[in-house]
């Protein structure tokens, strides 16, 4: 319309003004050329994303994922805050990823961009996953843009908090330890207890996890984040009453250092069961602060103890619980185990999705509850093909259904 209306103006403004035909078709012609660049220009503005700024992924000692050549400053200047959906552009692939303080309120196998405020670095992460995963490399040029508010970060006040390691901020020596009996299904009593590290120098936790051992007269530990050397180094440093250095000088600490990408190193599962099926007496598994090592394996032996999907989820979160000060029932509780613990159990049930956990849409994936034991079995001896007899011994050992059974080392 805009168009008809100028050329019109134009031929009554020649007309007027003595202007020859050809030269009214001449201005005619200019002014639809500088209206159709016009409406161009202004649909290419308002139809762009948002601002946006590049970075260069690089790779440095010590640094958890690839360092992004960019400040928090600049993700500031494109309109992002802690919560921000972040839009990253690569040769042609489109990656959200949430914007966090220190990966606060990150979730189990998307992507993350963190800030470090002690270090000034902002780094791009994927907890229990490989960046190669969505195709990002060091050398990587990328391209990042605000995406709006991530619809999960907002409801995890506390988790997104973090936890502290003051005794006081906790309503019990329990939840602070973060210790307990592992139960489900048909799990033995007074066999299998899960805990945060009696070795941990630098954590006040220590001395609470190592009382809870005495207490309960353990004889076994697996312990999930410390090799054997540093356990004896560790033991060296305790005070000389501390209970776990005895269990180590009887030889009846099982150590290795896991990851946390479970799903990725199938012979770290073989390693766990072999030592439960080797550990004698009572037995504690723990990591460092007992919920993401100890809460996976744990997982597994409860399903095998025939515990069902609602108690292992219960046991998994309630570590969550422990370290974050929220409530089963809450809307809290919901959103961290579905960027959490949920997901690790959809991986479980749905292995086909083992290799590659990164490239699931998270954000519309059903959470569905499943026979633990049944799924838990298959994904042991199916998938990561595990022999049935020494899954078996492990039920058995966990359940006492079956007597004298027990299997040689592999």
């Amino acid at each position: 319309m805009l168009l008809v209306i100028l050329s019109y103006k134009s031929f009554v403004y020649g007309r007027l003004t003595g202007i020859s035909m050809d030269r009214r078709i001449g201005i005619a012609a200019v002014l639809a050329v500088a209206v159709i660049i016009g409406a161009s220009a202004y649909v290419f503005y308002s139809s762009s994303d948002s601002p946006s700024i590049e970075a260069v992924l690089s790779e440095e000692e010590h640094a958890r994922g690839l360092v992004m050549s960019i400040t928090a400053e600049d993700l500031e200047s494109i309109g992002a805050s802690y919560g921000s959906d972040l839009e990253i552009s690569c040769g042609g692939k489109r990656i959200i990823a949430l914007y966090t303080q220190h990966g606060k309120g990150a979730g189990m196998y998307s992507p993350a961009v963190n800030h470090s405020e002690s270090t000034g670095k902002v780094t791009i992460s994927i907890i229990g996953a490989s960046l190669e995963d969505l195709g990002l490399a060091a050398g990587d040029s990328v391209r990042i843009s605000c995406a709006g508010t991530d619809p999960l970060y907002g409801l995890m006040p506390h988790y997104v908090a973090g936890y502290t390691s003051v005794r006081a901020d906790y309503d019990s020596d329990q939840q602070f330890g973060n210790y307990r009996e592992v139960g489900g299904g048909d799990m033995r009593e007074g066999l299998l207890y899960r805990t945060s590290s009696p070795f941990n120098l630098r954590s006040e936790r220590t001395a609470y996890s190592d009382a809870f051992l005495k207490e309960n007269g353990i004889t076994s530990l697996i312990t999930m984040d410390m090799n054997p050397e540093d356990v004896e180094k560790s033991c060296e440093s305790l005070p000389s009453d501390a209970y776990a250095p005895t269990i180590f000088e009887a030889g009846d600490v099982h150590a290795s250092v896991l990851s946390v990408s479970f799903f990725s190193h199938p012979e770290q599962m073989r390693s766990v069961l072999q030592s439960f099926l080797d550990a004698e007496g009572s037995i504690a598994i723990h990591c460092t602060f007992g919920k993401d090592r100890t809460g996976f394996y744990c997982a597994v032996l409860e399903a095998l103890a025939g515990a069902s999907y609602e108690e292992v989820r219960a046991d998994f979160m309630l570590s969550m619980c422990n370290y974050y000060h929220f409530e089963p029932g809450t809307e809290e509780y919901d959103a961290v185990a579905a960027t959490y613990v949920d997901r690790i159990l959809y991986i479980l049930g749905h292995p086909e999705n083992k290799d590659h956990p990164a490239l699931v849409d998270w954000r519309n994936v059903s959470f569905e509850p499943y026979d633990m034991e049944s799924k838990v079995t298959e994904y042991l001896v199916d998938v990561i093909g595990m022999e049935q007899e020494l899954v078996d011994a492990v039920k058995a050992k966990l359940t006492a259904r079956l007597s004298g059974c027990r299997v040689a080392r592999h």
